[in-house]
Order: C-alpha cells, then sequence, then structure tokens
C-alpha cells in the first residue's frame, strides 16, 4: 500500500499538463505520477522510467504532495542566461573590448606551452 495517494482530480490534471508539455525531465517526473495512480510499484515505475530506485520514486510522489502541481511540474534547470534590462543591455554593448578575455588568454598560453615542448624539447620553462 503507497503512502500517498493520488486522487483521481489530480490524475486528471497531471494527464492535460502531460498532453501539452514539452520537456523531457518535467515529463519524466509527471509519468512518475501518472503510473502511480494506475497501481504500479515503486520498483516497476523505477524500471520503467530508468530511475535509480524506489526511494526516489516515493520522493517524488512525495514532492508532488507537498508542492503541488504546478510547482511540481515546474522546470527547475535554468541555464547561465542572464537577465538584463535595456540599458544593462546597451551599456555592455556600448563599452569597447581591448582585451581577450581571460579563458581565451590561458588557452593561448597552454597551447604556446604545449608547442614550445613538443616542438622545442631543448626548451624549458623557467617558473620563479
Amino acid at each position: 500500500m503507497s503512502k500517498y495517494k493520488i486522487t483521481e482530480q489530480e490524475y486528471n490534471e497531471v494527464l492535460e499538463l502531460v498532453k501539452i508539455n514539452k520537456l523531457k525531465r518535467v515529463d519524466r517526473r509527471l509519468q512518475v505520477i501518472v503510473l502511480r495512480y494506475e497501481g504500479f510499484s515503486n520498483e516497476e515505475i523505477a524500471g520503467r522510467l530508468g530511475y535509480s530506485g524506489k526511494q526516489s520514486i516515493s520522493r517524488l510522489c512525495a514532492d508532488f504532495k507537498r508542492q503541488g502541481l504546478e510547482k511540481y511540474a515546474g522546470h527547475k534547470y535554468g541555464g547561465n542566461h542572464r537577465a538584463l534590462d535595456d540599458a544593462k543591455e546597451q551599456e555592455r554593448l556600448s563599452c569597447p573590448r581591448t582585451k581577450f578575455p581571460l579563458w581565451m588568454e590561458v588557452s593561448v598560453f597552454c597551447k604556446s606551452v604545449a608547442f614550445v615542448r613538443f616542438f622545442l624539447p631543448s626548451m624549458t620553462l623557467k617558473t620563479s
């Protein structure tokens, strides 16, 4: 017997959301709720959806009950996108770049060190 019961109303709401959802990770989490309502055990759900074990399925069901559908089905993973307003964006675009970014300078340095070590083995770099 499962601790977290999914009601018919919750099940119907999840099915509606599954139809319009386009995100793979969110779809996987929603499928956990659908399969739980349909009577599958934690082990069966984990096997079908590729989760590591029954504890992760139980945790997902607990999260669904605690957070509600909107927060549970939200996309939790953001990128490195920086939200700038128009003024900040214009400020960044207007200032001239005189130097390369640091990662480019490091990359060029590492390539030059590798070149020297490979083609000129008699030369050694002195670090002090």
